[in-house]
């Protein structure tokens, strides 16, 4: 339509901007899937390959839209968290909505024989959508009643059950420079041990021999970087101290060397945003303050 004799079409679009310094979520979620799981005789009540198909079509809007900080799902529903300083679409709600709605439809389509390798496809799912704006503070909920119920009524202890199918699954990204500790992935997408992002490089000898005379071993940095500084302090505090009749220390100019490096190595730094980074599956506790204070940029 655009460059067209029809453009004075889009002169009639309502605007729709989301309220700024928010927090959008986009919640999708299953149209008729009770008939939809018995026509393709889902497992009841949790079906894993099913819900594995969903997480894969949930990390397929995150892999699209990197605004889209966090998702988390449960049954046929999943939920998007745009973070909040995003411009994502000039923050339109329609636009944002249906793009989220369009890309989890067709990756779960998509995706569909990878994951239901048994079970043809009998008619393609549909899912809607809506996008909620929510305040900048979070409240918790109390799960005690729930697991009671379950217990005195069908006789289900709420701590046996997988994880996936009690705290649903989680999608996050993990900071590219790998700082801390990762959680890793099965194949099937639940999380497993933690494991270190990148392995340490060893520093070279003569990098140890001057950076660290007291003996104590250090990290080698980049070409450039810290260990560089340190030799060329070294280097000219020793010049420093041949000429004329004062003594120069040449470890204080290591030092000096070094904090000036990493004061403007700090500088140059900015804060993990989790718009970039390999996105995992997670299947933990979102309620409590522990998820959260790992990953302060999502309420950021």
């Amino acid at each position: 339509m655009a460059k067209s004799r029809f453009e004075y079409v889009r002169t009639f679009e309502l605007p729709d901007p989301l309220l700024n310094n928010t927090f959008v979520v986009c919640r999708v979620d299953g149209r008729t899937f009770h008939k939809f799981s018995d026509v393709h005789e889902f497992e009841k009540p949790n079906d894993k390959p099913a819900l594995d198909l969903m997480d894969r079509a949930a990390r397929a809007v995150m892999d699209e839209l990197p605004d889209v900080v966090m998702a988390f799902g449960e049954s046929d529903e999943y939920s998007f968290l745009i973070r909040r300083q995003s411009n994502l679409f000039n923050r339109r709600r329609s636009k944002i909505n249906s793009t989220v709605v369009s890309i989890f439809t067709s990756a779960y389509v998509f995706y569909w024989p990878q994951y239901m390798t048994n079970t043809p496809m009998q008619y393609p799912p549909s899912f809607d959508g809506r996008v909620v704006l929510y305040p900048t503070e979070k409240e918790g909920t109390d799960s005690k009643d729930k697991n009671e119920l379950l217990f005195t009524q069908f006789g289900i202890n709420y701590n046996n059950i997988s994880p996936q199918f009690r705290k649903g699954s989680t999608l996050v990204r993990v900071s590219p420079e790998g700082e801390g500790m990762a959680e890793s992935v099965t194949p099937h997408g639940e999380a497993g041990p933690s494991v270190p992002r990148r392995a340490p490089v060893s520093p070279a000898p003569e990098v140890v021999a001057q950076a660290h005379g007291d003996g104590v071993q250090g990290e080698a940095d980049e070409p450039g970087g810290e260990a560089e500084a340190e030799a060329e302090a070294e280097a000219e505090a020793v010049q420093d101290a041949s000429v004329g009749d004062a003594e120069v220390e040449p470890k204080a100019g290591v030092e000096k060397k070094k904090l000036g490096w990493r004061e403007k190595k700090a500088k140059r730094t900015r804060p993990y945003e989790g718009i970039t980074g390999r996105v995992v599956v997670l299947h933990e506790d979102i309620i409590g303050d522990k998820f959260w204070a790992l990953r302060p940029w999502l309420l950021s």
